[in-house]
């Protein structure tokens, strides 16, 4: 019996000293621009994991601040879930936290003292590629457009992380213009604080940033107008460089071009759409939700599709609001087209994501899983809601972060241009990149994107109205300067060049005809080729008259 206790005593006990070193303090850091807020969890007791607290701090907004959230004595768990929640709710309003488990330490917070130091979380990915250490230089690129910002995080001692300076520069915009942003000389981490803060509100704005440690000394777009670094040899010790004429940037793979993920093609004209879509989402924004002004979710993307349409892109084809009012008949449409694109995994599809991009999705809170195409037209069981991707935020690895959607919202709600849609959402019944509770299910382009046939730019696939040339005109002459033979497998198109072969699919019958472009036409509203009598006889058009047909640039 005696033993019997003795190993019932060294069990307890090696439990009780798992539970010790499996308990850990744990601190979180959240920012939001200028500000930080600092929440722990604090073990009052070593050796057991109750009591416990949660402590909240305001250094930076209210110096001094320090408030005790929950208290628990009996609770396992109760401290951890409490702060967790609270971290989540302090994301759900747009500042940056990440926590990570501290070493056990003794705690100091039942006192009136400083709040006890904390290193930078690793858990919550940074902007770097690679951490920045305390005493490397760091610079930032960042692009948007034709402009370039640069961000230097700037060590003014050698061997010593502290004082440092962020510096501020828009060689591109603002020729000469540079400006210090930050000082610190006794807060360890707060010049890469502030540096990263900086970077995410640029990010917001569309810009996009990569991002490289180092010695920065050598970087310098304008050497001659450059202001003199407050740098020297006798107090950093370190030797100035001299300038290069052509600043050492990331390897291409790290800074994203924004201009090339925008890129469309209409005919062989090229635009750039988040321009067009940021102007008319900007006009149409603030209608209120009615079915009968065409102001519902469906209604604004027809409202999007006709200014676009008149002012864009005339010459391609769009879900016509007769045919395709409802949300799942736009769908059903791009599904006929052979363009709609099911997502049954955002991550996997979300380079698809790009301004332009006609977002589909499905009912608040239902979990669709190994759907089909017919499943999404079913009604209050497929597809819910449509919007048009405006702008895309990416990283230095160019994955998508987060997307603007414009759209129609629900009775009482406005459209509007909403940024709620990340890949990590903040709500754990938040499904990545969905709109809210709406799971993304499905993906078309509103017009082609990247889909050149070379430099010019010509579209590769397009769908449309194909007819035929009338029998009387057989022998009269082309656009080219050649007789119209009838039973030759020849067409007419409004823009390509002569001699390009084009593969036209009749879509009633699925028959195919390759036909070589020799004349200028149709000049009615909706068609995009007139075939030869004996093309369209090899698809099956002659009955008809026209009909619609998809076409394909082969050479």
């Amino acid at each position: 019996m005696k033993k019997l206790i003795s190993l019932t005593v060294v069990i307890i006990l090696i439990i009780l000293a798992h539970c010790r070193f499996a308990m850990a303090d744990r601190v979180a850091i959240c920012t939001n621009h200028a500000k930080k807020r600092i929440i722990t969890l604090d073990y009052l007791v070593d050796g057991s994991q109750l009591p416990c607290q949660v402590v909240y701090e305001k250094p930076t907004e209210k110096p001094g601040y320090r408030k005790i959230l929950w208290r628990a004595k009996n609770s396992a768990g109760y401290c951890e879930r409490k702060m967790d929640a609270f971290i989540q709710k302090l994301d759900g309003y747009g500042w940056q936290c990440a926590y990570e488990k501290q070493d056990e330490m003794p705690s100091s917070l039942t006192k009136e003292s400083e709040p006890r130091p904390v290193s930078k979380p690793p858990d919550k990915p940074t902007v770097h590629d690679e951490p920045l250490r305390q005493d490397q230089d760091g610079l930032a690129i960042c692009y948007k457009n034709a402009n370039k910002r640069i961000l230097i995080l700037d060590y003014l001692v050698k061997d010593s992380p502290l004082p440092c300076q962020v510096v501020y520069k828009k060689p591109t915009e603002k020729p000469s213009y540079r400006k210090v942003l930050w000082r610190a000389k006794k807060t360890v981490g707060y010049c890469e604080r502030k540096l990263k803060g900086f970077i995410r509100n640029l990010e917001k704005s569309g810009w996009r940033c990569s991002y490289q440690a180092g010695t920065i000394t050598a970087i310098a777009d304008n050497p001659s107008r450059q202001k003199p670094s407050k740098k020297s040899e006798t107090t950093s010790g370190k030797k100035e460089k001299p300038p290069s004429e052509k600043p050492p940037v990331s390897s291409s793979a790290d800074i994203v071009h924004l201009e090339d993920s925008y890129k469309a093609y209409c005919g062989e004209q090229q635009i750039n759409l988040q321009k067009p879509l940021t102007k008319i989402a900007k006009t149409l924004s603030g209608l209120k939700h009615d079915s009968s002004q065409l102001q519902d979710c469906s209604g604004i993307f027809h409202q999007v599709v006709r200014k676009f349409k008149r002012e864009y892109c005339p010459n391609y084809d769009y879900p016509d609001v007769k045919n395709a009012r409802e949300t799942r008949n736009i769908a059903k449409w791009y599904h006929e087209q052979g363009e709609l694109i099911l997502v049954h995994d955002p991550l996997a599809k979300s380079p698809l994501i790009k301004p332009g991009a006609v977002m589909f999705y499905g009912y608040g809170g239902q979990l669709y899983q190994e759907f089909k195409a017919e499943n999404l037209f079913i009604p209050k069981q497929g597809i819910n809601h449509v919007g048009v991707v405006v702008s895309v935020v990416r990283d230095a690895k160019n994955q998508v972060m987060r997307y603007k959607l414009f759209h129609g919202r629900r009775p009482g709600k406005p459209s509007k241009v909403t940024d709620y849609h990340p890949r990590k959402p903040t709500r754990s019944y938040y499904p990545p990149f969905g709109n809210g509770k709406e799971q993304w299910v499905a993906i078309a382009p509103l017009v082609k994107q990247s889909t050149s046939s070379g430099k010019s730019g010509r579209v590769v696939v397009q769908y449309g109205e194909a007819s035929y040339y009338a029998n009387s005109l057989h022998g009269n002459l082309t656009a080219n300067g050649e007789r119209y033979d009838k039973n030759k497998l020849t067409a007419a198109h409004k823009t390509l060049a002569f001699g390009t072969r084009v593969k036209v699919t009749y879509l009633k019958t699925g028959q195919s005809v390759e036909v070589v472009i020799n004349d200028r036409g149709p000049f009615y509203k909706k068609r995009i080729i007139d075939l030869s009598h004996q093309a369209a006889k090899q698809i099956g058009l002659i009955k008809e008259g026209h009909g619609r047909v998809k076409m394909e640039i082969l050479k």
